[in-house]
């Protein structure tokens, strides 16, 4: 190597970039046509292409790539053509539409904001507006949005459940049980997708980001296996704790019941639990009884610190839906009278 000049640092955050600071700092013909295969790859991209040519080398440290000039001339030749995939029913959409179809989008939801600002509605009118908002592509998840009178920072003021649903939340259920012997049997006969103790823990191990299971239960016995794996079940919720009915010997009994539909509910640090509760297209009857059961449920779990005021404001939406449609507390707490019950014409909003 006769020379090596540094002659351009290029974060690998974008390919666009990348192209733009080669043609600039080293005269390169680099082509604007050349693949892009998504942001968190195209270091290797960067890589793989600038070594296709002779007078250019790359080196990559710490997330950067170092783009340095190997020639004595300085100068590139035989830029080689990039590589064209050969599928041909690959079509990557354009920046121009899809700058369209975000503006469409965020003025349909600024529309949208000021069409509901300064008022609330009864469940019926904003599950009707929740419906009117969500998308056509594909049937989304109702979900429902409760902010508390309460401080998660004291013991006595948590919310911590799980509360059955007579009808399914719509959401894939799928179970892992920590158990062994006839309790193992018990829990496979009641549909548990997996049962065992040291292979489950295993697999959770080696999988920890990619755990397939939405509810992890365990026997009593059992869950001596499951503890060492806190740090990974605890922050994503599927730690087995008896106030939410996933540890216990009744194991049979627990499956079933997530497996019909139940939510386990704990509240976050700013006071707000959040949850799905059917999907778009469910039928009316089913949703509004599985809000009431949700509800009800919050109401027995009210914990023992809980001062005036228990629930201060609810929001429903999709899982897509431009907007959170805010609900009347009055008509949405089991304490209230008008629990359940729709606006009349003097309390609908204008």
């Amino acid at each position: 190597v006769a020379q090596v000049d540094i002659i351009g640092v290029v974060s690998t955050m974008s390919s666009y970039h990348c192209r733009r600071a080669l043609a600039r700092v080293s005269q390169i013909a680099f082509p604007a046509n050349a693949p892009v295969r998504g942001n968190a790859h195209n270091g290797a991209f960067g890589a793989a292409y600038l070594n296709q040519l002779p007078s250019v080398g790359l080196r990559s440290h710490k997330g950067f790539c170092t783009v340095v000039n190997n020639s004595s001339t300085g100068q590139a030749s035989d830029v080689p053509k990039p590589p064209v995939s050969s599928k041909k029913d690959v079509v990557w959409p354009d920046k121009k539409s899809m700058g369209k179809n975000r503006k469409k989008r965020a003025a349909a939801r600024k529309k949208a904001q000021q069409a509901i600002k300064g008022k609330t509605f009864s469940f019926d009118q904003g599950l009707a507006l929740c419906r009117h908002f969500s998308k056509k592509t594909f049937n989304e998840v109702i979900d429902i949005e409760i902010g508390f009178n309460l401080d998660p920072r004291k013991s006595d003021q948590i919310i911590r459940t799980a509360i059955p649903m007579p009808f399914s939340t719509g959401k894939l259920t799928k179970i892992a049980v920590f158990a062994e012997g006839e309790l193992a049997d018990e829990a496979l006969e009641a549909g548990a997708d997996f049962v065992g103790t040291d292979d489950l823990a295993t697999y959770i191990r080696e999988k920890k980001r990619v755990i397939s299971y939405s509810h992890i239960l365990s026997t009593q016995d059992s869950i001596f296996t499951a503890r060492p794996l806190g740090k990974i079940l605890g922050p994503r919720g599927l730690m087995p704790n008896p106030k939410e009915g996933t540890l216990t010997n009744d194991i049979g009994e627990a499956v079933r019941r997530v497996k019909k539909g139940m939510v386990i509910l704990k509240i976050d640090g700013a006071g707000y639990i959040r949850t799905g509760i059917a999907r778009v297209n469910s039928p009316d009857e089913e949703i509004h009884e599985n809000f009431r059961a949700l509800m009800m449920g919050l109401r027995d779990a009210k914990p023992s610190g809980s001062k005036g005021r228990y629930i201060t404001s609810a929001k429903i939406t999709s899982t897509m839906g431009l907007v959170g449609i805010p609900l009347d507390v009055k008509f949405i707490d089991p304490s209230s009278s008008s629990f359940m019950k729709e606006k009349t014409e003097n309390e609908k909003p204008n």
